[in-house]
């Protein structure tokens, strides 16, 4: 197929992509790629890309399998495949098609013939590519699994407190006060949700230094709650816990991987300390100490399969009431009977534990997690630690695995008397038929055969035993395999039906959208039609305005005298005046304010040619002053008998005729006092001129 022409291709929705190495050189390696969908019908062909290019196909198309016949020939080394598994889309499961279990292979061309997938002589990389990708449609080999399907939320300060000075406290409580406030919102957020998880602190004097969540969901549900970043000042992490070792889950359910088989399963009274450092310890039902250990970042699996390695978990125990949701879905998967103390242990009595179990067996608890466990442990054995020991008393003449099945039955629920006629009732006491014939009892000879096929089928009884709780622990850490894909399912039918209601919502809020546009329209046409009309009306108040004054003009002329009004004695109010009602010769202006006049200004009414100028209030400067007085131009004050309407004043007749009469006597006297000023002067010059010329 044409490399070009397939990059156009409209990519499926589910497909299938197989790989193999096409070609090694200075370390770097390039692959033949070969992707079908999950019809077996083939999309595209590339013979020859590098690792970048591989994964941008991947990224692509999101297969649902990414299949090879060998991991290691995509990873360097396999502490890598976690890094590189993490790199995938969510949807992408990496496949090893050639693995039957974690330590069994076959070859890739055995299981092409077997699969009747056709290749030529010997196998190329083309072709080993093709088989891979086919062979996993088909569903044959494993899915590699380093990571457990769950969630670890680690929320801390974003930034250090720094080498110190006057702002460390302050901000080191600013810090833990956010790294607090995050942790309670993502808290809230996943028990809104309905998330199972453990949460522990680190606290600080005025907040949190840290806050830990370990969730028991999907971790592609709790990455779209919880973000990944900077929030403020306190930052978040979110990743998946690893598996203690890594597992191969076969794509088919027939070839679920077994654990190997053990000669006698103990049964086990297990305590378990949950939370993002896993407590957990194992006692037997004697009482002895079998297994005592903390592991950080465990999943639910990973705990039941500890557990499992260990015997047969009879009786799950917490150290705290009510039981945590954690520890209550474990026992539920291994079907263990559940313990809870009456009220919480108290850290003493827990010390006194750890110090007990030091002393008898010489393990003490590494750290709080472990001590939790082993005091719950302890405490529900010694609930039944009576009843326990009289099964083993002679009277009842049972073997040891007799007993320890009789005691795992008194823990279920039934009495010594119930438990004991069971496993009396489960001996096989039937004899294999022998011809009818009288045989002496008593005969040495047939005693010792008596004794030694009696031997033989105690040990078949053995056998048999063994076996079958070998079958009931593979079965159990099937059932356990099962729920956890149960509990996939149902979140991926949870996901689907979120994702339904997510586009029925978008469709929705789209008809809204154009309903809320055509109104807008509607409301902008109208509001467009009313702005029309108080422009209108606008225009016509001005108009009523104008005729207004002009009527108040002529009313006025009776009594009162019209002036025109210039604000400030300034320019712009000048011009402004000039340009809205005109200055002519021999009008007479009324100034506000007379302050802050100058020469130049008294020039723009020197040149209007006013007859007077009326200041209301402020003081008109002296340079002022004296060009309107050098143009003959009167200047007066006046605060009292005056009306101003808008741009428009009236002054009473008396008012102005007094005032006016004064400033004009002022004008004449200033421009005599002048005149005589001038005439002296000129005396005086022409008397010097005289006495010169003598």
């Amino acid at each position: 197929m044409d490399k070009e022409s397939s990059d156009q291709e409209i990519v499926p929705e589910k497909t299938i992509i197989g790989i193999d190495i096409a070609e090694r050189s200075s370390g770097h390696l390039r692959y033949a790629v070969f992707i079908i969908n999950e019809s077996g019908d083939e999309l595209a062909l590339y013979p020859l890309v590098g690792h970048k290019r591989l994964m941008k196909y991947v990224r692509k198309y999101k297969p649902s399998y990414l299949a090879c016949d060998n991991v290691m020939e995509l990873v360097p080394s396999a502490k890598d495949i976690a890094p590189f598994c993490s790199s995938l889309p969510p949807e992408t499961q990496l496949v090893q098609v050639t693995a039957i279990s974690n330590s069994q292979f076959r070859p890739l061309s055995s299981l092409m013939r077997q699969n009747k997938i056709r290749f030529t002589g010997r196998l190329n990389p083309v072709e080993s590519a093709k088989g891979c990708a086919f062979l996993a449609l088909k569903r044959v080999g494993c899915v590699l699994q380093p990571f457990e399907d769950e969630a670890l939320i680690k929320v801390s300060r974003s930034r250090s407190k720094g080498p110190g000075g006057w702002s460390q406290q302050r901000y080191s409580r600013s810090m833990d006060i956010a790294v607090q406030g995050v942790f309670r919102t993502i808290l809230q957020r996943l028990e809104e949700k309905g998330f199972e998880l453990d949460s522990s602190t680190n606290p600080a004097k005025h907040g949190l230094k840290q806050g830990f969540l370990h969730v028991y969901e999907p971790f592609s549900e709790v990455s779209k709650i919880v973000k990944r970043g900077t929030w403020g000042n306190a930052q978040v992490t979110l990743s998946r816990p690893n598996r203690d070792s890594l597992v191969y889950i076969p794509l088919q359910p027939a070839d679920i991987i077994t654990t190997p088989s053990v000669r006698h399963i103990r049964r086990l009274i297990v305590g378990v300390d949950p939370g993002t450092t896993v407590g957990i310890a194992m006692l037997d039902l004697r009482g002895n100490l079998v297994a005592l250990e903390s592991l950080r970042n465990l999943g639910r699996g990973a705990i039941i399969k500890t557990i499992v390695k260990q015997g047969l978990a009879v009786l799950i125990a917490s150290d705290v009431k009510p039981m945590p949701k954690a520890v209550h879905k474990i026992s539920s998967v291994l079907e263990a009977q559940r313990y809870t103390p009456q009220k919480d242990i108290l850290v003493s009595r827990k010390n006194e534990i750890a110090s007990l179990f030091d002393q008898e067996h010489g393990k003490k608890p590494a750290n709080a997690h472990e001590r939790d466990a082993l005091s719950a442990a302890y405490s529900a054995y010694r609930l039944y630690e009576s009843l326990l020991k009289q099964v083993e008393e002679p009277s009842y003449d049972l073997s040891f695995k007799e007993a320890s099945m009789a005691q795992g039955l008194i823990i279920r629920g039934f009495s010594i008397q119930e438990a004991v006629q069971t496993i009396y009732s489960s001996r096989i006491s039937s004899i294999e038929e022998e011809e009818e014939e009288t045989i002496d009892t008593e005969d040495p000879v047939f005693l010792k055969e008596q004794l030694i096929a009696t031997n033989k089928r105690i040990l078949r009884l053995d056998r048999e035993i063994t076996r079958a709780e070998a079958q009931i622990a593979n079965q159990t850490m099937y059932n356990a395999e099962l729920l956890e894909k149960q509990d996939e399912l149902v979140d991926r039918l949870d996901s689907l039906e979120k994702s339904m209601g997510e586009e029925k919502r978008n469709y929705r809020a789209e008809l809204l959208k154009d309903r809320k546009y055509r109104l807008l329209e509607r409301d902008v046409s109208f509001l467009r039609s009313q702005l029309m009309e108080e422009r209108a009306l606008s225009l016509k108040l001005r108009g009523e305005v104008t005729e207004l004054k002009q009527a108040i003009w002529l009313e006025a002329r009776s009594g009162y005298y019209p002036v025109k009004v210039i604000k400030k004695f300034s320019r712009n109010d000048i011009v402004y005046t000039q340009d809205k009602l005109g200055l002519a010769v021999g009008d007479i202006v009324l100034v506000v304010d007379g302050s802050g006049a100058g020469p130049k200004t008294a020039e723009l009414l020197i040149e209007a040619q006013i007859k007077a100028v009326i200041i209301q209030k402020g003081t008109v400067p002296q340079a002022a002053a004296k060009e309107l007085i050098e143009a003959r131009i009167p200047l007066f004050y006046a605060e009292e008998g005056i009306l101003r309407i808008g741009d428009v004043a009236l002054i009473a007749i008396d008012v102005l005729n007094d005032r006016l009469e004064h400033a004009e006597l002022e004008v004449d006297e200033y421009h005599l006092t002048k005149a005589q000023s001038n005439i002296a002067k000129i005396v005086h010059e022409h008397r010097d001129d005289g006495k010169n010329d003598l």
